[in-house]
């Protein structure tokens, strides 16, 4: 009987003392530009090793996009790093000759497609940088470990989607993770 007096004034002081939480307050956690660049880039990296080729991996792409606009996690970083992951990755497939799929006994060639998404890719990319205001050598920052020269990739880039010739244009840059 004693134990449940001290047991029951124990509940009722903390029941007094213990404040009901604010739904509505901010969370706790929070995250940095950096962080979220680097998750949107992780998922383009995940995509790009879970499919083969242009199309799927513009469908994974999209499905990332969507998934986090619905879970209201699509931040600006996150989107920075998804367009830059995206870009890096279909070039890499460009340059090694990947964008073809295999159809039956059939081989289309669907550089031309890949072209397309990456150039959509980076331009979300360079859209992306310009509202963040991220400077060249904030990128070299964020994506040097990715082997990313701002001043390098974006002119050979440029000049490889308008030359349509991809061959090699990405010799010499890594896109595996630091």
């Amino acid at each position: 009987m004693k134990h449940l007096a001290v047991f029951t004034s124990v509940m009722i002081a903390c029941a007094l003392v213990t404040r009901a939480t604010d739904l509505e307050a901010p969370g706790a956690k929070s995250v940095t530009l950096g962080s979220e660049i680097k998750r949107g880039h992780s998922a383009a990296i995940d995509a790009a090793a879970a499919t083969h080729g242009p199309m799927p991996f513009d469908k994974a792409i999209s499905a990332i996009i969507q998934q986090n606009v619905q879970n209201s996690t699509d931040t600006d970083g996150f989107m920075l790093g998804l367009a830059f992951g995206a870009w890096q990755n279909t070039w890499t497939m460009l340059s090694v000759g990947a964008a073809y799929e295999q159809v039956g006994q059939r081989r289309l060639d669907e550089s031309d497609l890949a072209r397309i998404y990456g150039t959509t890719f980076y331009q979300g990319f360079r859209s992306h940088c310009k509202s963040l205001a991220v400077s060249a050598e904030q990128l070299k920052e964020l994506f040097g470990a990715y082997g990313y020269d701002p001043q390098r990739d974006d002119a050979a880039w440029e000049t490889a989607a308008e030359s349509k010739h991809f061959r090699d244009s990405k010799a010499g840059r890594g896109q595996q993770k630091p």
